[in-house]
């Protein structure tokens, strides 16, 4: 007699995906559903069919979190319950579990440590819960190489605007035989009242509803609308007689830009760079001071604070140098932001069509969005994986043009 695990009848949504990604047929499966509608059974019960499947496969379950591994770790094991016996469970880090009789096994990771899933190029089948909240650099660098050497690859969660699971999402839509989008809203999930689904709608904004209830992409906004008339310059611009640098200070991956600008809110100067650190950054900020010399307004969150504190210490010995430190944090970035879109937006600003690092100086500006928080506020940011280290900088001189315009 077959051994019935601890799983609950799917319901008809639930049994159309999984006799979808059981055929074969595809190797990505794009799962993109709205709160309740079960994804984390249906996913238990695939990666259980897989484990007793003859043959080999090797199972690779990622999720965003230790804590949210940790619970599908917890459901799975309620449904193996009855028979547990025919089981080997190992918890040590990466908790794995192997079916005796067929040797095949699963492993749970977390996304907070992506280096812990790269070079693990030997799972026949991916499972990838909440995968949208894998940053793209994470899944360029060190998940997706392992999912291509996977048979079947399993993408699944709620759409967040920004993430690299777009591109499949979208190709999924068209008629291919690589990837199959399924895109099911909390409504599918006939065991849900509808009364509390709209009960949610009531309680959160019509975007943060519509993107975790109705699994739709809300679409993010682009924040600079006057980007044509920005970039007009042949060159970069002369020097007023005094100028002012915004300073956006780099850590790991990000860059150190700095940006000098005339009175007449016009680019005069432009660095952007990585991989220095202590006299050698320093330096480099503040070259542009010694031949043009300026005010100097430096973000000093974090490693900022001291080379802020360390560049006031060198502009006193530069003639007519200044260092103005800003502190960026939830209000001053909004304030900050605000004020840019008005001096952009606004065609207040001019800025090279040519020149060293414009190509990259155009692309974050473009780049630059705003998204709809899970309270339904506004998050000025660049996409996942991208940088908006030359929009702080911009912010920041803005913040001190005033000062050399009196």
């Amino acid at each position: 007699m077959p051994i019935k695990f601890g799983f609950p009848k799917r319901h008809a949504s639930q049994a159309e995906f999984y006799r979808r990604v059981r055929s074969d047929k595809y190797k990505w499966h794009v799962a993109l559903c709205g709160r309740g509608w079960g994804k984390d059974v249906v996913l238990s019960e695939l990666a259980l069919a897989w484990l007793l499947d003859p043959g080999v496969n090797k199972i690779g379950w990622f999720t965003h979190s230790y804590g949210d591994a940790m619970k599908n770790i917890e459901q799975f094991m309620m449904y193996l319950a009855p028979a547990i016996q025919n089981f080997d469970i190992y918890r040590s880090s990466p908790y794995r579990i192997v079916h005796r009789p067929s040797g095949n096994s699963i492993k749970f990771y977390s996304f907070e440590r992506p280096d812990l899933i790269r070079g693990k190029n030997y799972f026949s089948r991916v499972i990838m819960n909440e995968a949208c909240l894998l940053p793209n650099t994470d899944w360029v660098t060190a998940v997706q190489p392992v999912c291509n050497f996977a048979k079947t690859v399993i993408v699944s969660g709620t759409p967040q605007v920004g993430s690299w699971v777009r591109q499949f999402f979208d190709e999924g839509l068209t008629d291919n035989n690589r990837v199959s989008t399924f895109n099911r809203t909390s409504f599918d999930n006939p065991l849900i009242n509808p009364l509390e689904i709209q009960a949610a709608r009531r309680s959160m904004s019509d975007a943060q509803f519509r993107q975790e209830y109705m699994a739709e992409w809300v679409a993010d906004g682009d924040v600079f609308s006057g980007l044509q008339n920005m970039f007009v310059l042949p060159t970069f611009a002369p020097h007023s007689n005094r100028t002012v640098y915004g300073v956006d200070i780099g850590i790991k991956n990000d860059y150190t830009v700095v940006i000098g600008m005339n009175k007449s809110g016009e680019v005069v100067y432009f660095d952007r760079f990585r991989g220095l650190f202590g006299d050698d950054l320093l330096t480099r900020i503040m070259a542009p001071g010694h031949s043009h010399p300026g005010i100097f307004v430096i973000d000093e969150t974090g490693i900022g604070l001291d080379i802020a504190y360390r560049a006031m210490l060198m502009a006193n010995k530069i003639a007519q140098c200044a260092v103005i430190k800003y502190n960026i944090n939830g209000k001053t970035k909004q304030d900050l932001i605000q004020s840019l879109l008005f001096y952009v937006n606004g065609g207040l600003l001019k800025a090279p069509i040519e020149g060293d690092g414009m190509p990259e100086f155009r692309e974050e500006m473009r780049n630059f969005k705003v998204y709809l928080t899970r309270v339904g506020a506004p998050e000025y940011r660049a996409p996942n994986g991208q940088h908006d280290d030359t929009v702080m900088a911009l912010g920041l001189c803005i913040s001190g043009l005033k000062l050399i315009q009196q």
